[in-house]
């Protein structure tokens, strides 16, 4: 028995299995496949409509705490299998890692470890169940070494997925504190939370949206949550400027080639641009560097805490004139990032 529907712009045909629920997926052809239930519904890949499916670095974060058994931690990794499969993966397309926890965080893979599918199926069925306590907080601080090496300009998702609370340790962080150098780096956070003995309102605490926390019954029932998921990430938005944390250089033409109008121009048009990110310790730290015959650090990273004063120190910045020296702008940005935040971009 077999019925189709639109889904985000793809089709979607679903295949009944009668009275046989079947939890490994058949990929037919070029067909991403997520399991609902018990049928599959099989989305064919998607090469008109935008989505983060088609490009992005993803990090799956599995607990693999002493509470899940063999069985549940078997279903936990169909779990990642079946999602990993609505990605169009290679190098320059959707980059995959995977990182499981317990008392300790361990990365099973990088970004650039595999580029196809197959492997990565392979290398998921592959780990064994680390057993002991569940420290999220360092899945976490693992994760952001993991995305510091993620692509400039592409979506960066985490899956997080539980069966428990953190533990309480002397030197555990509250989630809130552990995930936000992960939401500074514009890193987009779903969390799965399996089971009776989850804390909803600590799962809360890693998410943007209250909508990108999920919650499931038992590790049987998680196998049937693929689709919801996969509708819900196809709503990622790109994280808005005032969330984007990063050190910024602007190298400014204030060359003769530059005639002093345009000149005024440039610096409305920099004004504007400014305006697009929240300038302050925590997020944006922005510095600008005029150049002619020579370049200037006319305004340091991190002078400047609010986006009113930095544009009003932009009005202020004087015509230099002379050659177009772009190899000195270069040289003195070179040496101002040396000073940059680490783990920032």
């Amino acid at each position: 028995m077999e019925d189709a529907q639109q889904f985000k712009g793809e089709r979607i045909v679903r295949r009944s299995c009668g009275m046989t629920a079947h939890a490994t997926l058949i990929v037919p052809g070029q067909r991403k496949c997520c399991l609902n239930g018990c049928s599959h519904a099989c989305l064919d890949p998607d090469t008109g409509t935008p989505s983060v499916r088609n490009k992005a670095d993803v990090v799956f974060i599995m607990d693999s705490s002493g509470s899940i058994g063999a069985e549940d931690y078997r279903r936990e990794k169909q779990f990642v299998e079946d999602l990993t499969n609505v990605f169009r993966i290679s190098p320059t397309e959707t980059r995959v890692s995977t990182i499981i926890y317990s008392d300790d965080p361990k990365l099973v893979f990088d970004f650039d470890t595999y580029n196809d599918k197959q492997s990565i199926k392979h290398r998921h069925r592959q780990p064994g169940i680390l057993g002991n306590r569940t420290r999220i907080d360092k899945a976490l601080a693992l994760a952001l070494t993991v995305f510091s090496k993620s692509r400039p300009s592409v979506p960066r998702i985490a899956f997080v997925l539980t069966d428990g609370k953190q533990t309480e340790d002397y030197d555990a962080k509250p989630l809130d504190v552990a995930v936000r150098p992960l939401h500074d780096l514009g890193v987009q956070v779903y969390v799965i939370g399996i089971g009776i003995y989850i804390d909803i309102n600590e799962l809360y605490l890693l998410t943007r949206r209250r909508q990108d926390v999920f919650f499931v019954d038992s590790f049987e029932k998680l196998l049937q949550q693929t689709y919801r998921i996969v509708n819900q990430i196809d709503t990622y938005d790109v994280i808005p400027p005032l969330d984007i944390s990063a050190d910024m250089l602007f190298l400014l033409d204030s060359s003769s080639v530059i005639s002093r109008a345009n000149y005024g121009k440039e610096l409305s048009f920099l004004q504007k641009i400014v305006e697009l990110f929240n300038i302050s310790p925590r997020y944006v730290r922005a510095g600008i560097i005029p150049y002619g015959n020579t370049a200037e650090l006319s305004i340091p990273l991190g002078s400047h805490t609010t986006n009113e004063a930095i544009n009003r120190s932009i009005d202020l910045l004087p015509y230099m004139g002379g050659n177009k020296r772009i190899d000195r702008a270069l040289k003195l940005a070179n040496q101002t990032f040396s000073k940059a935040r680490p783990m920032v971009p």
